[in-house]
């Protein structure tokens, strides 16, 4: 009779509780459950303590735990399944106010409904309006700001009805007033951040309440603050394309940053990265700075870290923005300090990445090599990645010193194997990487002065124009026009 069914919730619960806070919990499931009930409890904890962290399903068997618990008692199964459950949801319910202990709003929030559920009045109308007047002088504002005036305004007129009507009424009138900013704040935050990805998304989508709300922000609520504005312009910039509204936004966001909700923060902060990212690929140059510098600032202010967590997505993007600029030693330090804050699944892979592209863009070839020729990939994304970054690392190294040769064909054959296998890819972004390989192919070749002459160089460099699909076109571009322009191409 094993525990593994019975058990496995409750063993799941219980090794997430450090052994520091299990009197806390013993505590608090004496005070929840008669001493009758508590005293099972109390065993089947001791029980479990024994084995904390690590559970093993099959430690005992049921009718040895019963015993252990009821001695003397008749063995029945549906009393220690129930006596299981009932200490899974007393450890759940211990994880909850746990929280609710470190969290002085959450606190004042209960006391106020056991106030008014006590009928203490003038203790629940005066905490309530301390309450209401603190929020109102808050600096930070956002959605969540409005969302908690309108909760409080709306519990206090649900008790001002029955001995204020008067203030009641115009309790519920400010209470609406913070709902509607609330939900046109919300709103926006959708609106924005649908208008930021719309190029990668599929189809047509209609936004509800789209030009309602518009109407509204653009009459009324623009000089209600800045939050209303700035999303506002945001708007502008993503849907109508108004450039030079990018400036503007961008200094709204690093002056206001301290008076926003940290959703706010990373959704305008990611609007405008997304918006670089655009104009990047239309016009490169000035947007590649720009976007460095908003990382930085993401980093610098805690935007882009939650929970203590960065996205490997933003700390590859980080590394190329800053390679890319040479920017070497404020990158180098950024990978150095911020690996630690990768999920631990992929931090070994995207680290060594990014530490290969450092090197790359620094011409050390040969660390790339050692880096990425044995690493272990996580995930098609990173192969991907890293086996395009040692495919133009060999042909760099065989260019300038003629090494690699055959490392370079055998890996532009698997590479090619891989991507036809490969099913993760989009089927333009598959045609890109295999025009890529087979260029590269060409591109070897006439450096082995297979086909001699800079003909051949000018009609490769005009078929790498006509084909903006293919992966790492300005790389191709730049190496053919080193060869055309030596007339001894990697020397």
């Amino acid at each position: 009779m094993s525990l593994k069914l019975s058990g496995a919730k409750l063993f799941s619960l219980l090794s997430k509780v450090d052994l520091q806070e299990w009197d806390a919990l013993e505590y608090f499931v004496a005070g929840r459950v008669s001493a009758e009930r508590f005293g099972p409890l109390q065993a089947l904890l001791g029980y479990c303590r024994q084995w904390h962290p690590d559970f093993p399903a099959e430690r005992m068997r049921k009718d040895d735990l019963h015993r252990l618990i009821y001695p003397g008692k008749a063995y029945r199964e549906k009393r220690i399944r129930q006596l299981f459950s009932d200490l899974s949801g007393l450890t759940e319910a211990f994880f909850a106010v746990q929280v609710a202990l470190q969290q002085e709003e959450w606190q004042e929030r209960l006391l106020l409904e056991g106030l008014a559920a006590r009928k203490l009045d003038s203790h629940f109308l005066q905490r309530s309006q301390r309450r209401i007047a603190r929020r109102q002088a808050e600096a930070v504002q956002g959605p969540e700001h409005y969302r908690a005036m309108y909760e409080d305004l709306q519990r206090q007129t649900a008790h001002r009805f029955v001995v204020d009507y008067a203030a009641a009424v115009a309790n519920a009138d400010r209470a609406q007033q913070y709902f509607d900013q609330w939900f046109v704040l919300v709103k926006l935050r959708y609106y924005c951040d649908w208008f930021s990805r719309k190029r990668f998304l599929s189809g047509q989508k209609e936004l509800p309440l789209f030009e309602s709300v518009w109407e509204y922000l653009e009459t009324e609520l623009r000089e209600r603050g800045f939050l209303f504005d700035l999303y506002y312009l945001l708007l502008r910039l993503l849907r109508d394309d108004e450039r030079s509204l990018f400036p503007e936004i961008r200094d709204r966001l690093w002056a206001h940053q301290p008076e926003m909700e940290e959703a706010d923060q990373r959704i305008v902060l990611q609007c405008l990265l997304n918006y670089c990212l655009r104009m990047v690929q239309q016009l490169g140059g000035t947007y590649v700075r720009t976007s460095w510098e908003l990382y930085r600032f993401g980093i610098e202010k805690k935007i882009l870290i939650v929970d203590g967590r960065l996205t490997d997505l933003t700390f590859t993007n980080i590394v190329v923005n800053g390679a890319d600029l040479k920017e070497f030693a404020w990158t180098w330090e950024f990978v150095e300090r911020y690996a630690g804050c990768l999920d631990p699944e992929v931090r070994q892979t995207a680290v060594a990445l990014a530490r290969a592209y450092l090197h790359y863009k620094q011409d050390q070839f040969d660390e790339v090599v050692g880096l990425l020729r044995d690493v272990e990939y996580m995930a098609d994304s990173y192969k991907i990645r890293g086996r395009s970054l040692l495919l133009r690392t060999y042909y760099e190294l065989f260019c300038r010193q003629g090494n690699y040769p055959l490392e370079l064909f055998s890996h532009l054959e698997a590479f090619r194997r891989f991507l036809q296998r490969n099913r993760v890819l989009t089927d333009a972004r598959k045609a890109g990487y295999l025009q890529l390989i087979s260029l590269l192919r060409r591109m070897v070749r006439l450096q082995m002065r297979e086909y001699r002459g800079h003909r051949a160089w000018e009609k490769l460099a005009a078929e790498v124009q006509a084909s903006p699909g293919v992966v790492a076109q300005p790389w191709l571009l730049e190496k053919i026009a080193i060869a055309r322009g030596t007339g001894s191409p990697g020397k």
